[in-house]
């Protein structure tokens, strides 16, 4: 037998209708042969090779029949080969589908998670933007207000050296005329109001030397301080406050000297 019925390949679902084909193969030698020769050929392949048998003369008419029979058999088996081919694509193809379906949520849910991550660095760095733009305004305040404190220590440094040299030619005329009147009295007299004159001029000097080093004191912490405010425009308020705080104490110490 050429067909088996227990043979899932063939195409065929009842016996009666496989033991029917077999018997019409079975009429010629030939029959079976040439089921058995192209079970591997395709469709055109087989129908191509049962023409040329039923062109031939030569040929009985009971061989072209079990051929013919044997190539009906061969196409219920390659239908049926086609359609688990068949069956199989679709299969793939609808796993490839749940697959791309599945990758392209994965992708939307990462484009939303990618889009609010940059929505909250736009928002941070607009943050940091507008936190340090007011910190630069500030600085250039206090900046402002050291600049003025600074202009007015020096106005009344200024001031108070011009105050004491008239002070000092006062002085000095008044020991001259002194001096004149007293220009008949005793040497010992004289001698000790010159002593006196000279150790009130030094006073007068190491005064004047003490301000004038108090004033560049102040003005080199003053100029120290607003170099410290230009370079960290951009630094934390603890940092700033603990710099100001430490500037200002040195100028309330230059001052109170």
């Amino acid at each position: 037998m050429a067909l088996k019925s227990d043979d899932p390949t063939g195409g065929f679902q009842h016996d009666n209708v496989v033991a029917f084909i077999n018997e019409k193969m079975a009429g010629h030698i030939k029959g079976p042969e040439f089921y058995i020769e192209n079970l591997s050929l395709s469709w055109k392949e087989v129908e191509n090779k049962l023409r040329t048998i039923l062109e031939d003369t030569t040929v009985s008419s009971e061989a072209k029949e079990a051929c013919a029979w044997s190539s009906l058999a061969l196409g219920v088996r390659f239908a049926r080969r086609q359609g688990q081919l068949h069956k199989h694509r679709v299969h793939w193809l609808h796993d490839f589908a749940k697959l791309h379906k599945s990758a392209a949520h994965a992708l939307a849910s990462d484009l939303k998670e990618f889009t609010e991550q940059q929505e909250m660095e736009r928002k941070e760095a607009a943050f940091q933007l507008r936190l340090a733009q007011s910190n630069l305004a500030e600085m250039q305040k206090e900046r402002d207000l050291l600049r003025w404190k600074l202009f007015q220590l020096g106005s009344t440094q200024e001031r108070g050296g011009v105050s004491e040299e008239p002070g000092l030619a006062t002085a000095c005329e008044t020991g001259t005329e002194g001096a004149s009147e007293e220009e008949d009295e005793a040497g010992a007299a004289a001698t000790s109001t010159t002593a006196a004159g000279a150790t009130g001029r030094g006073r007068r000097r190491q005064k004047d030397a003490e301000g004038a080093e108090t004033a560049k004191a102040m003005s080199r912490g003053l100029m120290q301080l607003l170099g410290a405010v230009e370079r960290k425009n951009y630094t934390t308020g603890g940092q700033r406050e603990g710099d100001l705080r430490s500037s200002i104490s040195n100028i309330s110490t230059l001052e109170a000297l």
